[in-house]
């Protein structure tokens, strides 16, 4: 704390930011290849501001976001802020940021589902509790739907998601845990949102708008434990939303969306979609054999990847509940740097699946 008061309290010159690599650089079937980038100033006394913006060279159209922030150590941070951008559907990433842009690049295969967000509003941030840390946001939004405007090098692109056109106001409180250590020697992540989001107008007939507010939940945690040479990986995901009157048809945006390499192996892209879902998945890392090599003066790749079978299922509810099983087995490479997975589902439209990327706690920053 004392070491981040000193840092808050003294200006800093301009600097280049952002948030991950595919800010920088990345494509899908919205924008097509897009470049971007990002400015912030530490002004002094616990003031910055921070700015970002990118070009898609496919829709023509800039994006980016900005914002005034107020921080000190012991309060928590306040963000004043202003977007233009576009928000994704799904409660989990399906794919790195920059194997998806290369997927989509190449195959017009693109894990995204992604509305425009026009909003103004304000976060604050609680001081870290611990691994935790607590978050607060308030918005007035108008909601837009997207259209494809890039085409592939092979294949074709998907549709995208028909989003309602409203304005509307969200409320929305977050929880997040970084890795690390919990009961019984096991590691614990997790992230978890609640949301209140109420529209301006109805565009459903037979509804006022105020029956048309949702409520939506979402929780999704990470526990891993190392047994001897091996490791237990489980994961789970749940999510659920309703609307303020009974009957009423819950917003597109709104829905959970299951399906992929993450939420769903086994099974297609998002293509499970309900307005409660949860999926469960659990493996056996076990050390498997890997050809080592020298890197010269940087050391040696160990002779040791991991081999992981895993099982995994998919659940929704409603008026008629489902299961939607799988199999699998992933290899991972020396230092975890590269996974490669095959899975089968076993339930209703599933198949054979295939994928490779590099491990999922790089993705944030990618």
């Amino acid at each position: 704390q004392l070491v981040r008061a000193q840092a808050l309290a003294r200006p800093q010159r301009l600097a280049m930011s952002a948030r991950s690599g595919s800010e920088l650089v990345h494509v899908n079937r919205v924008e097509g290849p897009a470049l971007g980038a990002g400015l912030s100033k530490v002004v002094g006394g616990g003031v910055s501001i921070d700015g970002r913006g990118r070009y898609g060279f496919a829709d023509h159209q800039a994006k980016g976001d900005g914002g005034l922030v107020f921080a000190r150590p012991s309060l928590g941070s306040i963000r004043l802020f202003g977007e233009h951008d576009f928000r994704d559907v799904g409660d989990v990433a399906e794919r790195s940021g920059a194997m998806n842009s290369l997927a989509a690049q190449e195959f017009g295969s693109d894990y995204t589902d992604p509305y425009r967000v026009e909003a103004g509003g304000m976060r604050y941030e609680l001081p870290q509790f611990g691994s935790t840390t607590f978050r607060f946001t308030g918005t007035y939004e108008h909601q837009r739907p997207l259209f494809v405007h890039a085409t592939p090098v092979t294949g074709h692109y998907g549709t995208t998601i028909p989003a309602d056109d409203r304005h509307a106001t969200r409320w929305v409180v977050e929880a997040e845990r970084v890795p690390s250590l919990w009961w019984l020697g096991t590691e614990l992540a997790f992230r978890a949102d609640a949301r209140l989001t109420m529209p301006f107008e109805s565009n459903v007939a037979g509804f006022d708008a105020s029956e048309l507010g949702t409520i939506r939940g979402a929780l999704v945690a990470n526990v891993e434990r190392p047994v001897g040479d091996f490791r237990i990986v489980t994961s789970a995901t749940v999510a659920g939303v309703r609307t303020m009157t009974s009957g009423a048809p819950v917003p597109v945006v709104d829905l959970v969306y299951l399906g992929g390499p993450v939420s769903g192996p086994g099974y297609n892209y998002h293509s499970i979609v309900s307005t409660l879902g949860w999926s469960a998945h659990a493996e056996l890392r076990v050390p498997a054999p890997f050809p080592a090599f020298s890197l010269g003066r940087f050391g040696r790749v160990p002779a040791r990847g991991a081999f992981a079978p895993f099982a995994h299922i998919v659940g929704v509810g409603g008026p008629t509940p489902r299961g939607f099983p799988a199999v699998g087995a992933a290899y991972l490479l020396p230092f975890d740097l590269l996974r490669i997975d095959v899975a089968r589902g076993l339930g209703t439209n599933g198949r054979w699946t295939f994928g490779v990327d590099l491990n999922r706690e790089f993705w944030k920053i990618l």
